[in-house]
């Protein structure tokens, strides 16, 4: 898989199968929660929290990981080592990136989801 691939698709289209008619419900509670922990990432990065980073990336990677998109995954897994090793550097700028690749991912989702 490419650095720039947003999404393991095999993993995609296993969920895709798997949830069915539920995709659209699941797709909306991955963007409620990112929601939060995005404004909770923001909220950490300028404040220089470096647990409270470390907790909304962990959960955001979660919910990425549960939905195969690998590339926010990935993303949200470095900001957490880095924050949980006390590497608050250029936090606010990662942050920023990982909002962009949020609503990068969401949008294909919903992509997904219109079919």
């Amino acid at each position: 898989m490419s650095e720039t691939q947003l999404f393991d698709e095999a993993k995609l289209a296993e969920i895709v199968e798997l949830m069915g008619e539920e995709l659209p419900t699941l797709v909306d509670a991955f963007e409620s929660s990112g929601k939060d922990q995005m404004a909770r990432m923001h909220s950490a990065g300028k404040s220089q929290d470096a647990d409270g980073l470390a907790q909304a990336a962990h959960q955001l990677k979660g919910s990425a990981g549960n939905l195969g998109a690998a590339a926010l995954q990935a993303s949200c897994e470095a900001v957490e080592r880095a924050a949980r090793g006390g590497d608050l550097t250029g936090a606010e700028d990662t942050v920023n990136r990982i909002t962009e690749l949020y609503g990068g991912t969401l949008a294909e989702l919903r992509r997904v989801v219109s079919g």
